[in-house]
Protein backbone atom coordinates (compact mmCIF):
# COMPACT_ATOMS: atom_id res chain seq x y z
CA UNK A 1 0.00 0.00 0.00
CA UNK A 2 2.05 2.76 1.28
CA UNK A 3 5.01 1.01 1.45
CA UNK A 4 6.38 2.30 -1.89
CA UNK A 5 5.28 -0.85 -3.81
CA UNK A 6 2.31 1.89 -5.71
CA UNK A 7 3.47 4.80 -7.56
CA UNK A 8 2.38 7.78 -6.00
CA UNK A 9 0.90 10.98 -7.54
CA UNK A 10 4.30 12.48 -8.22
CA UNK A 11 5.30 9.16 -10.09
CA UNK A 12 2.37 8.91 -12.23
CA UNK A 13 3.53 10.86 -14.89
CA UNK A 14 7.03 8.62 -15.73
CA UNK A 15 5.33 5.19 -15.94
CA UNK A 16 3.61 3.72 -18.65
CA UNK A 17 0.23 2.82 -20.00
CA UNK A 18 0.65 -0.86 -18.09
CA UNK A 19 2.12 0.48 -14.77
CA UNK A 20 -0.60 3.19 -14.44
CA UNK A 21 -3.48 0.49 -14.69
CA UNK A 22 -1.68 -1.49 -12.38
CA UNK A 23 -1.50 1.13 -10.15
CA UNK A 24 -5.37 2.02 -10.40
CA UNK A 25 -6.05 -2.01 -9.72
CA UNK A 26 -3.33 -1.33 -6.27
CA UNK A 27 -4.75 1.64 -5.29
CA UNK A 28 -8.65 0.50 -5.76
CA UNK A 29 -7.77 -2.92 -3.61
CA UNK A 30 -5.77 -0.43 -0.96
CA UNK A 31 -9.01 1.91 -0.75
CA UNK A 32 -11.14 -1.00 -0.10
CA UNK A 33 -8.53 -2.46 2.56
CA UNK A 34 -8.30 1.07 4.01
CA UNK A 35 -12.48 0.82 4.17
CA UNK A 36 -12.37 -1.97 5.52
CA UNK A 37 -9.97 -1.11 8.83
CA UNK A 38 -12.11 1.71 8.88
CA UNK A 39 -15.20 -0.42 9.76
CA UNK A 40 -13.31 -3.12 11.81
CA UNK A 41 -12.08 0.29 14.21
CA UNK A 42 -16.17 1.32 14.06
CA UNK A 43 -17.29 -2.21 15.27
CA UNK A 44 -14.28 -2.08 17.85
CA UNK A 45 -15.78 1.06 19.45
CA UNK A 46 -19.47 -0.03 19.25
CA UNK A 47 -18.37 -3.24 20.61
CA UNK A 48 -16.52 -1.32 23.75
CA UNK A 49 -20.37 1.03 23.92
CA UNK A 50 -22.04 -2.13 24.26
CA UNK A 51 -19.96 -3.57 27.48
CA UNK A 52 -19.99 -0.38 29.42
CA UNK A 53 -23.74 -0.31 28.70
CA UNK A 54 -23.81 -3.96 30.12
CA UNK A 55 -21.52 -3.28 32.92
CA UNK A 56 -23.49 -0.87 33.81
CA UNK A 57 -27.18 -1.16 33.48
CA UNK A 58 -28.30 2.39 34.97
CA UNK A 59 -26.99 4.03 31.91
CA UNK A 60 -29.27 2.10 29.26
CA UNK A 61 -31.80 4.48 30.56
CA UNK A 62 -29.59 7.66 29.75
CA UNK A 63 -31.19 9.75 27.80
CA UNK A 64 -27.70 9.22 25.30
CA UNK A 65 -26.48 5.58 26.40
CA UNK A 66 -23.32 4.61 25.49
CA UNK A 67 -23.99 3.44 21.82
CA UNK A 68 -25.72 7.00 21.33
CA UNK A 69 -22.10 8.49 22.60
CA UNK A 70 -19.70 6.34 20.50
CA UNK A 71 -22.48 6.95 17.48
CA UNK A 72 -21.62 11.16 18.48
CA UNK A 73 -17.68 10.44 18.68
CA UNK A 74 -17.43 8.66 14.96
CA UNK A 75 -19.81 11.28 13.46
CA UNK A 76 -17.59 13.90 14.64
CA UNK A 77 -14.45 11.88 13.48
CA UNK A 78 -15.75 11.26 10.18
CA UNK A 79 -17.59 14.30 10.32
CA UNK A 80 -20.88 12.29 9.22
CA UNK A 81 -24.10 12.60 10.57
CA UNK A 82 -25.63 11.21 13.95
CA UNK A 83 -27.45 8.56 11.49
CA UNK A 84 -24.80 7.88 8.94
CA UNK A 85 -22.09 6.76 12.55
CA UNK A 86 -25.03 4.47 13.58
CA UNK A 87 -25.49 2.93 10.02
CA UNK A 88 -21.81 2.44 9.88
CA UNK A 89 -21.17 0.51 13.14
CA UNK A 90 -24.27 -1.68 12.28
CA UNK A 91 -22.50 -2.58 8.81
CA UNK A 92 -19.01 -2.98 10.81
CA UNK A 93 -20.45 -5.51 13.08
CA UNK A 94 -22.52 -7.43 10.70
CA UNK A 95 -19.20 -8.00 8.71
CA UNK A 96 -17.60 -8.63 12.03
CA UNK A 97 -19.72 -11.38 13.35
CA UNK A 98 -21.67 -12.67 10.54
CA UNK A 99 -19.63 -12.34 7.54
CA UNK A 100 -16.23 -13.01 8.20
CA UNK A 101 -15.11 -14.96 5.30
CA UNK A 102 -16.52 -11.74 2.95
CA UNK A 103 -14.87 -9.41 5.65
CA UNK A 104 -11.67 -11.13 5.15
CA UNK A 105 -11.75 -10.56 1.34
CA UNK A 106 -13.00 -6.96 2.06
CA UNK A 107 -9.61 -6.87 4.61
CA UNK A 108 -7.64 -8.34 1.56
CA UNK A 109 -9.05 -5.36 -0.68
CA UNK A 110 -10.65 -8.03 -3.28
CA UNK A 111 -14.31 -6.72 -2.57
CA UNK A 112 -15.07 -2.98 -3.34
CA UNK A 113 -17.07 -1.04 -0.38
CA UNK A 114 -20.08 -1.02 -2.82
CA UNK A 115 -20.31 -4.31 -3.17
CA UNK A 116 -20.28 -5.10 0.60
CA UNK A 117 -22.53 -2.48 1.72
CA UNK A 118 -25.48 -3.71 -0.69
CA UNK A 119 -24.89 -7.22 0.82
CA UNK A 120 -25.19 -6.00 4.17
CA UNK A 121 -28.16 -4.11 3.68
CA UNK A 122 -29.99 -6.99 1.79
CA UNK A 123 -29.26 -9.24 4.56
CA UNK A 124 -30.15 -7.21 7.39
CA UNK A 125 -33.53 -9.23 8.03
CA UNK A 126 -31.78 -12.72 8.51
CA UNK A 127 -31.85 -13.90 11.72
CA UNK A 128 -30.43 -17.60 11.88
CA UNK A 129 -27.10 -18.10 12.34
CA UNK A 130 -26.82 -21.29 10.14
CA UNK A 131 -28.37 -18.73 7.31
CA UNK A 132 -25.41 -16.32 7.84
CA UNK A 133 -23.08 -19.19 7.31
CA UNK A 134 -24.15 -20.37 4.00
CA UNK A 135 -24.54 -17.02 2.73
CA UNK A 136 -21.01 -15.76 4.12
CA UNK A 137 -19.45 -18.93 2.08
CA UNK A 138 -21.40 -17.79 -1.32
CA UNK A 139 -20.80 -14.26 -0.95
CA UNK A 140 -17.05 -14.69 0.14
CA UNK A 141 -16.83 -17.25 -3.24
CA UNK A 142 -18.61 -14.82 -5.99
CA UNK A 143 -18.30 -10.93 -4.31
CA UNK A 144 -15.47 -10.32 -6.20
CA UNK A 145 -16.76 -10.62 -10.06
CA UNK A 146 -19.95 -8.69 -8.93
CA UNK A 147 -17.94 -5.20 -9.17
CA UNK A 148 -19.01 -5.28 -12.76
CA UNK A 149 -22.77 -5.00 -12.50
CA UNK A 150 -25.30 -2.40 -12.49
CA UNK A 151 -27.00 -1.25 -8.91
CA UNK A 152 -30.05 -3.28 -9.73
CA UNK A 153 -28.46 -6.46 -11.08
CA UNK A 154 -25.99 -6.49 -8.11
CA UNK A 155 -29.07 -6.91 -5.60
CA UNK A 156 -30.58 -9.18 -7.78
CA UNK A 157 -27.22 -11.02 -7.45
CA UNK A 158 -27.59 -10.50 -3.95
CA UNK A 159 -30.96 -11.15 -3.61
CA UNK A 160 -31.07 -14.77 -4.93
CA UNK A 161 -29.34 -16.24 -2.31
CA UNK A 162 -31.30 -14.45 -0.01
CA UNK A 163 -34.37 -16.13 -1.64
CA UNK A 164 -32.62 -19.62 -1.79
CA UNK A 165 -31.73 -19.69 1.98
CA UNK A 166 -34.01 -17.60 3.79
CA UNK A 167 -37.19 -16.61 1.50
CA UNK A 168 -38.53 -14.58 4.53
CA UNK A 169 -35.80 -12.64 5.02
CA UNK A 170 -35.55 -10.99 1.61
CA UNK A 171 -36.11 -6.91 1.52
CA UNK A 172 -39.36 -6.56 -0.52
CA UNK A 173 -41.25 -3.73 -1.24
CA UNK A 174 -43.97 -5.00 0.82
CA UNK A 175 -45.75 -1.62 0.81
CA UNK A 176 -45.96 -1.67 -2.75
CA UNK A 177 -47.26 -5.68 -2.77
CA UNK A 178 -49.80 -4.56 -0.28
CA UNK A 179 -51.00 -1.19 -2.06
CA UNK A 180 -51.70 -3.18 -5.62
CA UNK A 181 -54.26 -1.67 -6.89
CA UNK A 182 -56.52 -0.93 -10.37
CA UNK A 183 -58.78 2.13 -10.47
CA UNK A 184 -60.97 3.43 -13.39
CA UNK A 185 -61.05 6.86 -13.25
CA UNK A 186 -64.13 9.42 -14.06
CA UNK A 187 -65.87 9.23 -17.81
CA UNK A 188 -64.70 12.00 -19.91
CA UNK A 189 -68.66 12.89 -20.56
CA UNK A 190 -67.77 14.83 -23.66
CA UNK A 191 -64.99 12.53 -25.24
CA UNK A 192 -66.58 9.17 -24.40
CA UNK A 193 -63.51 7.73 -22.65
CA UNK A 194 -62.06 6.72 -19.24
CA UNK A 195 -58.64 6.61 -17.69
CA UNK A 196 -57.30 3.34 -16.31
CA UNK A 197 -54.53 3.35 -14.31
CA UNK A 198 -53.81 0.64 -11.19
CA UNK A 199 -50.56 -1.58 -10.08
CA UNK A 200 -50.83 -5.28 -9.91
CA UNK A 201 -48.72 -8.62 -9.47
CA UNK A 202 -46.04 -8.72 -12.05
CA UNK A 203 -47.41 -12.27 -13.00
CA UNK A 204 -51.11 -10.95 -13.84
CA UNK A 205 -49.34 -8.35 -15.76
CA UNK A 206 -47.84 -10.61 -17.93
CA UNK A 207 -50.40 -12.72 -18.60
CA UNK A 208 -52.32 -9.92 -19.49
CA UNK A 209 -49.87 -8.61 -21.48
CA UNK A 210 -50.16 -11.75 -23.58
CA UNK A 211 -53.62 -11.57 -23.77
CA UNK A 212 -54.13 -8.36 -25.46
CA UNK A 213 -51.27 -9.16 -27.89
CA UNK A 214 -52.58 -12.43 -28.91
CA UNK A 215 -56.34 -10.45 -29.19
CA UNK A 216 -54.50 -7.50 -31.31
CA UNK A 217 -52.86 -10.15 -33.76
CA UNK A 218 -55.75 -12.01 -34.29
CA UNK A 219 -57.37 -9.12 -36.64
CA UNK A 220 -56.76 -9.06 -40.21
CA UNK A 221 -54.25 -6.70 -41.58
CA UNK A 222 -56.92 -4.34 -43.02
CA UNK A 223 -58.05 -3.23 -39.86
CA UNK A 224 -57.91 -0.03 -39.55
CA UNK A 225 -57.42 0.77 -36.08
CA UNK A 226 -53.63 1.02 -34.85
CA UNK A 227 -51.96 -1.44 -32.86
CA UNK A 228 -52.69 1.06 -29.56
CA UNK A 229 -56.64 1.40 -30.18
CA UNK A 230 -56.73 -2.33 -30.89
CA UNK A 231 -54.99 -3.01 -27.46
CA UNK A 232 -57.67 -0.62 -25.81
CA UNK A 233 -60.50 -1.95 -27.63
CA UNK A 234 -59.01 -6.21 -26.64
CA UNK A 235 -59.19 -4.46 -22.78
CA UNK A 236 -62.83 -4.29 -23.00
CA UNK A 237 -63.40 -7.96 -25.03
CA UNK A 238 -61.46 -9.83 -22.22
CA UNK A 239 -64.06 -8.12 -19.61
CA UNK A 240 -66.32 -9.16 -21.98
CA UNK A 241 -65.39 -12.74 -21.73
CA UNK A 242 -64.13 -12.64 -25.60
CA UNK A 243 -60.49 -14.70 -26.54
CA UNK A 244 -60.93 -12.99 -30.35
CA UNK A 245 -61.25 -9.22 -31.30
CA UNK A 246 -63.96 -8.22 -33.48
CA UNK A 247 -62.26 -7.14 -36.85
CA UNK A 248 -63.48 -3.23 -38.57
CA UNK A 249 -62.20 -4.06 -41.60
CA UNK A 250 -65.92 -4.38 -43.48
CA UNK A 251 -65.12 -6.54 -46.07
CA UNK A 252 -66.90 -9.40 -46.63
CA UNK A 253 -64.46 -11.92 -47.45
CA UNK A 254 -62.57 -11.01 -43.74
CA UNK A 255 -61.40 -14.41 -42.40
CA UNK A 256 -62.62 -13.07 -38.74
CA UNK A 257 -65.49 -11.23 -39.98
CA UNK A 258 -67.73 -13.91 -38.32
CA UNK A 259 -66.23 -13.11 -34.49
CA UNK A 260 -69.27 -11.28 -32.95
CA UNK A 261 -68.07 -8.27 -30.94
CA UNK A 262 -68.43 -9.25 -27.17
CA UNK A 263 -68.99 -6.04 -26.23
CA UNK A 264 -72.26 -5.70 -27.77
CA UNK A 265 -73.55 -8.51 -25.92
CA UNK A 266 -72.49 -7.40 -22.70
CA UNK A 267 -74.36 -3.81 -22.84
CA UNK A 268 -77.41 -2.70 -23.18
CA UNK A 269 -78.31 0.59 -24.18
CA UNK A 270 -81.94 2.49 -24.38
CA UNK A 271 -81.68 5.12 -26.90
CA UNK A 272 -84.50 7.47 -27.96
CA UNK A 273 -83.52 8.87 -31.45
CA UNK A 274 -84.29 9.32 -34.68
CA UNK A 275 -83.63 6.14 -37.14
CA UNK A 276 -81.59 7.73 -38.97
CA UNK A 277 -79.27 8.26 -36.04
CA UNK A 278 -79.26 4.36 -35.54
CA UNK A 279 -78.33 3.89 -38.87
CA UNK A 280 -75.84 6.19 -39.94
CA UNK A 281 -72.48 5.66 -41.14
CA UNK A 282 -70.02 5.38 -38.32
CA UNK A 283 -67.24 8.23 -38.23
CA UNK A 284 -64.21 7.30 -39.88
CA UNK A 285 -61.89 9.58 -38.01
CA UNK A 286 -62.14 7.57 -34.57
CA UNK A 287 -59.66 4.88 -36.03
CA UNK A 288 -56.41 5.08 -37.43
CA UNK A 289 -54.06 7.80 -36.47
CA UNK A 290 -55.32 9.86 -39.53
CA UNK A 291 -55.79 14.02 -38.84
CA UNK A 292 -59.20 14.49 -37.63
CA UNK A 293 -61.73 16.51 -40.26
CA UNK A 294 -61.81 19.95 -39.96
CA UNK A 295 -65.34 20.89 -39.41
CA UNK A 296 -65.15 23.94 -38.64
CA UNK A 297 -67.81 26.06 -40.81
CA UNK A 298 -66.25 28.37 -43.87
CA UNK A 299 -66.14 32.03 -44.10
CA UNK A 300 -70.08 32.71 -45.14
CA UNK A 301 -71.68 35.96 -44.81
CA UNK A 302 -74.86 34.52 -44.42
CA UNK A 303 -73.33 32.64 -41.22
CA UNK A 304 -71.98 36.09 -39.58
CA UNK A 305 -74.08 36.94 -36.44
CA UNK A 306 -74.10 40.58 -37.57
CA UNK A 307 -75.88 40.00 -40.97
CA UNK A 308 -79.50 40.02 -42.17
CA UNK A 309 -80.65 37.95 -44.54
CA UNK A 310 -84.10 38.96 -46.67
CA UNK A 311 -84.97 37.36 -49.45
CA UNK A 312 -86.10 39.46 -52.97
CA UNK A 313 -88.09 38.18 -55.53
CA UNK A 314 -86.64 37.80 -59.04
CA UNK A 315 -88.37 39.23 -61.93
CA UNK A 316 -90.57 36.19 -63.70
CA UNK A 317 -89.78 37.69 -67.23
CA UNK A 318 -85.97 38.34 -66.47
CA UNK A 319 -83.21 36.91 -68.89
CA UNK A 320 -80.01 38.55 -67.41
CA UNK A 321 -79.76 40.11 -64.36
CA UNK A 322 -78.82 43.38 -66.19
CA UNK A 323 -82.27 42.97 -68.21
CA UNK A 324 -84.59 42.91 -65.29
CA UNK A 325 -87.43 45.33 -64.28
CA UNK A 326 -86.57 47.92 -67.14
CA UNK A 327 -89.83 49.28 -66.95
CA UNK A 328 -91.12 51.84 -64.64
CA UNK A 329 -93.46 51.43 -62.83
CA UNK A 330 -97.08 53.07 -63.33
CA UNK A 331 -97.95 55.95 -62.15
CA UNK A 332 -100.50 56.81 -58.87
CA UNK A 333 -103.21 58.64 -58.97
CA UNK A 334 -103.15 60.60 -55.53
CA UNK A 335 -107.05 61.15 -56.00
CA UNK A 336 -107.87 57.78 -56.66
CA UNK A 337 -109.07 55.83 -53.56
CA UNK A 338 -106.70 52.79 -52.38
CA UNK A 339 -107.73 49.85 -53.69
CA UNK A 340 -108.58 47.66 -50.98
CA UNK A 341 -105.85 44.47 -50.33
CA UNK A 342 -107.05 41.54 -51.28
CA UNK A 343 -107.83 38.72 -48.25
CA UNK A 344 -105.09 35.92 -48.29
CA UNK A 345 -106.35 32.67 -48.98
CA UNK A 346 -106.20 30.40 -45.82
CA UNK A 347 -107.55 27.45 -47.03
CA UNK A 348 -104.23 25.85 -48.94
CA UNK A 349 -102.47 26.65 -45.69
CA UNK A 350 -104.34 24.70 -42.80
CA UNK A 351 -103.40 25.59 -39.51
CA UNK A 352 -100.81 23.15 -38.06
CA UNK A 353 -101.61 21.05 -34.83
CA UNK A 354 -100.02 22.17 -31.28
CA UNK A 355 -96.47 21.34 -30.85
CA UNK A 356 -95.59 20.98 -34.62
CA UNK A 357 -93.40 23.43 -36.16
CA UNK A 358 -94.72 24.45 -39.18
CA UNK A 359 -92.54 24.29 -42.24
CA UNK A 360 -92.21 27.62 -44.68
CA UNK A 361 -92.19 27.61 -47.79
CA UNK A 362 -90.00 29.58 -49.70
CA UNK A 363 -90.06 30.64 -53.37
CA UNK A 364 -87.14 29.19 -55.36
CA UNK A 365 -86.61 32.13 -57.38
CA UNK A 366 -85.91 33.96 -54.38
CA UNK A 367 -82.37 35.42 -54.13
CA UNK A 368 -80.83 35.88 -50.51
CA UNK A 369 -79.27 39.50 -50.10
CA UNK A 370 -77.17 40.19 -46.78
CA UNK A 371 -76.89 43.60 -45.49
CA UNK A 372 -75.23 44.32 -41.72
CA UNK A 373 -77.32 45.50 -39.38
CA UNK A 374 -77.70 49.30 -38.58
CA UNK A 375 -75.82 50.23 -34.73
CA UNK A 376 -79.34 50.76 -33.76
CA UNK A 377 -80.36 46.90 -34.30
CA UNK A 378 -77.59 46.02 -32.86
CA UNK A 379 -77.44 47.61 -29.54
CA UNK A 380 -80.67 49.35 -28.83
CA UNK A 381 -80.29 51.69 -25.81
CA UNK A 382 -82.99 52.37 -23.63
CA UNK A 383 -84.99 55.53 -24.62
CA UNK A 384 -87.22 55.47 -21.12
CA UNK A 385 -85.99 57.36 -18.84
CA UNK A 386 -85.67 56.15 -14.54
CA UNK A 387 -88.19 57.08 -12.63
CA UNK A 388 -87.31 60.72 -10.57
CA UNK A 389 -86.64 60.27 -6.89
CA UNK A 390 -89.48 60.33 -4.18
CA UNK A 391 -89.15 62.65 -1.57
CA UNK A 392 -88.39 61.46 1.44
CA UNK A 393 -91.20 62.75 3.92
CA UNK A 394 -89.66 63.73 7.34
Amino acid sequence: MFDGSLPGPAALAEVSDGELIEAITGWAGAAAAAQARLLAAVAERRRRAETTADADPVRTRWACDPVDEAAAQIGCALTVSHGRAVALMDTAVILRDHLPRLNARFLAGHVSERVVARIVWLCALVVDEQVWAQLDEQFATAASTWGTLSGDKLDTAITVWIHTLDPDAVRRAATAHRGRDVRIGGRDQAAGTTSVWGRINSLDAAIAAARLKAMVNSVCPEDPRTTAQKRADAFGAVFAGAFHLSCLCGTPDCPVAAVPDARATSVVVHVVADQSSLTATPDPALHGDGDSPNTDAEADPAHEPDAVCESSPAPAHSAHPSTANLQPPPPTDPESPAAPRPEPDRSSSPTPSPGVQPRIQLDPRATPTCRPLSPSRRHRPNLNPPPPPRPVRR
